[in-house]
């Protein structure tokens, strides 16, 4: 029983197949922690490209509206304009969906940092590798 739990047993299990696995995971890890990040970035842009213009469009239509100057067709115009536009906003999600992404992108960056951390020790101090089930909970659900 103490042999199990010396630093010679719980070295000897930390095979180059297991590192090796262990790089895999910390490879495709970061690629989704990048591409997540990517794609919040899109939508944070994408917010802004829709938004911006919605309240252009909104503050022109109050303003003609108020002025009482100006083709009514053309203001009536601008104003659907405007509805269409933050409909599309809200429709879209685009603010929503950058938060959730740049959220998964951190559950991946965490984890990224924990195969990192593990890497970084030498393999005596690692402890015992962890079965299928028990040492990849975030690796697992990640699918």
């Amino acid at each position: 029983m103490s042999e199990e739990s010396g630093s010679g047993a719980d070295s000897a299990a930390w095979t180059p197949a297991v590192e090796e696995l262990l790089r895999n995971w910390h490879n495709r890890v970061y690629a989704a922690q990048t591409a997540y990040y990517d794609v919040a970035e899109r939508f944070r842009r994408w917010n802004y490209r829709l938004g911006i213009p919605v309240v252009v469009v909104s503050s022109l239509v109050g303003a003609a509206v108020l002025s009482e100057k100006g083709d009514k067709w053309l203001v009536g115009s601008v104003s659907i304009l405007a509805a269409l536009l933050a409909s599309l906003q809200t429709f879209l999600k685009f603010g929503e969906n950058a938060t959730l992404h740049g959220a998964a992108g951190d559950w991946f960056a965490a984890i990224r940092r924990d195969i990192e951390e593990v890497l970084a020790l030498p393999p005596e101090s690692r402890g015992k590798p962890k079965g299928d089930e028990q040492g990849r909970p975030e690796v697992a659900r990640i699918g």
